[in-house]
């Protein structure tokens, strides 16, 4: 024989469990729907149109920050030096032009390690090609591999028309004829300052 509280308990947790069914699932189909319906009213409500006179107000309005296509001028910059200026570079320098390069010291390495025997010492430079770094920077772009590279050179060898000459750890020498320019890794700071 069943208990009778055993049947309310049962009596109850069915209610229960129709009253949750029907809350979650039954209610809930129905807002669905409800918004479902709003979604298609909104759909087809228009945007605000402008008038003739709003449109005109607003042109206006950004008319004056707008540039005149005729007043902007297109500025090539050079950098770099000319011709004049490369012939007359000579003495102690951080950067040299030969031709359409520029160049840097960045290092002297030493076969053997030793910075005191430089018996087959090499320089390595940085080198940018200064006609695409202009060309390159007028279109916001200096980022290129081809403008930059590394070049490794040796005491004896040859830059260009230049004699290369390694003096220390520190500079390597050009010299072309009578003239002779001194490649510095950094200008040293002056000792009276």
């Amino acid at each position: 024989m069943i208990k009778p509280i055993t049947l309310i308990t049962l009596a109850l947790s069915l209610l229960y469990i129709v009253i949750d069914f029907t809350g979650r699932f039954l209610i809930d189909g129905q807002q669905s729907n409800n918004t479902m319906a709003n979604l298609t009213i909104n759909d087809q409500l228009q945007l605000p149109q402008l008038n003739a006179v709003q449109q005109l107000k607003l042109t206006n309005a950004y008319g004056y920050y707008q540039q005149d296509e005729k007043k902007i001028k297109v500025v090539e910059k050079v950098i770099g030096l000319t011709d004049e200026q490369k012939l007359a570079q000579q003495g102690e320098l951080t950067e040299f032009y030969d031709g359409d390069w520029r160049y840097r010291l960045i290092a002297i390495i030493s076969p053997d390690g030793s910075e005191q025997a430089l018996k087959s010492p090499m320089a390595l430079l940085s080198a940018r090609n200064v006609k695409d770094t202009a060309a390159k920077s007028s279109q916001n772009n200096n980022k290129d591999a081809k403008s930059k590279k590394l070049t490794k050179i040796s005491h004896g060898a040859k830059l260009g028309l230049y004699d290369v000459t390694i003096t220390n750890t520190k500079q390597v020498s050009f010299q072309l004829k009578q003239r002779k320019i001194t490649l510095l890794m950094y200008k040293p700071k002056n000792k009276n300052a």
